[in-house]
């Protein structure tokens, strides 16, 4: 080992080893030698001082036990000059990648139209991503997608912001335990983009202070991978999808055992929350404001869906009148909505056209109870289902 390998085991500086960290330059190799350098001693960290790396291509990481820091988000930048690629690529040809930390940095793509994710992880377990600002906030359309992780366990992203990306913020896929904390995510405004896309086997999904702004879909739900589990148990908690541009706030395509506590969707052109294939989903204590078409929409593939405790008010936002606060196809089974204030409050109008719209067809397991319903444009409850698998009563029709 050379002089140089053996005083830089621990902390690897890249200015140190030939990076100029002034904009112009392109740092890929001293920066992709600083690495190698760290994998080969068997851990480290390479270190970023204040500048502007310019790479142009995929820096890789394969090894566990390195990390990279920048001293502070505001100050060190990594910018991509070939938007076609992820700036990073942590994996090692399905091998684990283990312990691998990065934070305190930027990154985000030269030029706009970006088509790459910046951070690209497989097969990793233990990973952090701390105060790593993904895109640049003052420069707009900058970043294509932000963090796309498939395989592996235990992947944090703490205290990071996204600004505008145009496919997606966070992809998830085949991973177990994912903890989500203290996140900004600023799409693009397109109604394509969506905040954060939960695939396949993401298994055990912890969520907290997750805030999705402007662009389509706040989340989605999805299930791509065959012979695989949907996305399932998810723990939602102070998160919000308020999004402008197209698409739903949450978009609950295929699910399994999902929980949303006083969280938010208000999206401008789409529904709220809307729950399709999923089998198990609690709204509880959440605020349901203001969403182009419906609060809430069951369909008839949903099943076990638990609204509680909840505030919706000012729906069908495009056509006031014409949507309603929750809609319910009585084919879901097992139903259950309990002690929701619906209709005009909280200072939005009385945009919906009932507060629940129960479809036409044979309920399969339905309780509506206890719900307070202010003022709604066409009544309280619409029930068109048939049969006596159902119970709906209790309910207080208020005005004001």
């Amino acid at each position: 080992m050379s002089k140089e390998e053996r005083e830089l085991t621990d902390v690897i500086n890249v200015r140190a080893n030939g990076a100029a960290g002034d904009g112009q330059t392109d740092d890929y190799e001293a920066i992709q030698r600083c690495i190698t350098l760290a994998e080969q001693a068997g851990g480290g960290t390479v270190y970023f001082p204040p500048g502007k790396y310019v790479v142009n291509g995929t820096l890789s990481l394969k090894q566990g036990a390195v990390g990279l820091a920048g001293s502070n988000a505001a100050a060190t930048v990594i910018v991509e000059a070939n938007t076609s690629v992820s700036l990073l690529e942590v994996g090692n040809n399905g091998k684990v990648v283990n312990h691998t930390t990065i934070r305190d940095l930027s990154v985000e793509y030269a030029e706009p139209g970006a088509t790459g994710a910046l951070m690209t992880f497989h097969n990793v377990w233990r990973t952090y991503l701390m105060n790593v600002h993904f895109g640049n906030s003052g420069c707009y359309y900058k970043m294509g997608s932000g963090v796309s992780v498939v395989g592996g366990g235990q992947f944090h992203i703490l205290q990071c912001i996204f600004s505008y990306p145009l496919q997606y913020g966070i992809y998830t896929a085949l991973i177990g335990d994912v903890h989500m904390d203290n996140l900004e995510i600023n799409l693009a405004e397109d109604e394509q983009s969506v905040g954060a896309i939960f695939d396949s086997n993401t298994g055990g999904i912890y969520a907290t202070n997750v805030n999705v702004n402007s662009g389509g879909t706040g989340f989605r739900f999805v299930h791509s991978f065959t012979d695989t589990q949907p996305p399932n148990y998810g723990f939602f908690t102070n998160c919000l999808a308020d999004t402008q541009f197209g698409g739903n706030g949450w978009d609950f395509q295929c699910a399994l055992s999902m929980v949303l506590t006083n969280s938010w969707a208000a999206t401008a052109k789409g529904i709220g929350i809307y729950a399709d294939r999923v089998t198990g989903l609690g709204i509880h204590d959440s605020r349901i404001y203001w969403n182009g078409e419906e609060g809430i929409a069951v369909t008839g593939h949903a099943r076990d869906v638990t609204v509680s405790g909840s505030r919706i008010h000012g729906n069908s936002k495009r056509e006031p009148g014409e949507r309603s606060g929750i809609r319910i196809d009585p084919a879901a089974r097992n139903v259950m909505v309990t002690n929701n204030r619906i209709g005009e409050g909280d200072g939005f109008p009385d945009n919906h056209a009932y507060a629940i719209d129960i479809g036409a067809g044979e309920a399969r397991g339905l309780m509506v109870q206890g719900n307070m319903l202010l003022t709604n444009r066409s009544g309280g409850i619409r029930d068109s289902s048939a049969g006596g698998n159902k119970h709906i009563a209790g309910n207080w029709q208020a005005e004001g």
